[in-house]
């Protein structure tokens, strides 16, 4: 659990956000609201959060051992071809680039995220986080080529890819390599589950399921991910308020829509 972005709204409303809270946290004198997401438990007009949450306990072949086989095949092929390099690193072991670094992924991730019609990369959030000392990297190559990244970040018991892309929408005509992506990205995401083993956490998230049988797109990243195995969580997303004014605050924000 982590607390960050303390802030005032409309001039008084003083606000904080809290992310992957155990549990409903005590009130704090100097906060009207606190905004929780992937809270383990519901909350005020909570918005359900399903995400997959893979066990990195097991030693690194029993884990490789527990995909789907065409899901570890796929990461054995990736891991076995001595053109591709895959590397995780937390960014503030990055020095100086570190900076440079999270603004060219940023960069490539909006460029992806424009190509695929989905919400681009939130800035203000990344940066903060960044701020804390809670994010790494993992880059897959092929030669020198980056064809795809993730940002993970780091909660108290888990590693959490909350954004990643790829090239494939830049590189549709050359299908060998689309094909090639597909097998890195696997390869990559196993190698950010040893991360997560290496860093002490006990699971690594793949940050989202959509579970949504009308959506066949989305149901093709759910597949994708569901060939790790795993378990299947469900978070929450709400605002509390803690105070009168917040309280008037959180009805007037759920009318808007409440908070993503």
């Amino acid at each position: 659990m982590f607390a960050i972005n303390h802030r005032t709204k409309l001039g008084f409303i003083r606000i904080k956000d809290l992310y992957y809270a155990p549990a409903l946290q005590p009130p704090s004198p100097d906060i009207d609201v606190i905004y929780y997401y992937h809270c383990k438990v519901s909350g005020p007009g909570s918005k359900p959060f399903h995400t997959l949450l893979i066990d990195v306990s097991r030693e690194p072949e029993a884990l490789l051992a527990s995909f789907r086989k065409s899901t570890r095949n796929a990461v054995r092929r990736a891991m076995e071809n001595p053109h591709i390099s895959l590397e995780v690193k937390a960014l503030s072991s990055l020095q100086q680039s570190g900076g440079e670094k999270l603004e060219a992924f940023v960069s490539a991730y909006d460029q992806f995220a424009s190509q695929k019609g989905i919400q681009p990369c939130n800035r203000e959030l990344v940066h903060l986080l960044a701020g804390e000392e809670r994010l790494a990297l993992a880059t897959a190559r092929l030669e020198e080529e980056v064809l795809c990244q993730f940002l993970l970040v780091e909660a108290d018991k888990k590693m959490v890819a909350y954004y990643g892309y790829n090239t494939r929408f830049s590189i549709e005509e050359d299908t060998e390599k689309v094909s090639l992506i597909g097998k890195m990205n696997r390869a990559l995401d196993y190698q950010c589950m040893l991360y997560t083993r290496e860093s002490g956490k006990a699971h690594y998230d793949l940050c989202g399921l959509t579970l949504d049988p009308e959506n066949p797109e989305a149901g093709n990243v759910d597949h994708y991910k569901l060939g790790f195995g795993g378990e299947i969580a469900t978070e929450y997303h709400f605002m509390q308020p803690v105070t009168l004014k917040g309280w008037l605050f959180c009805r007037l924000k759920a009318l808007q829509g409440g908070i993503g």
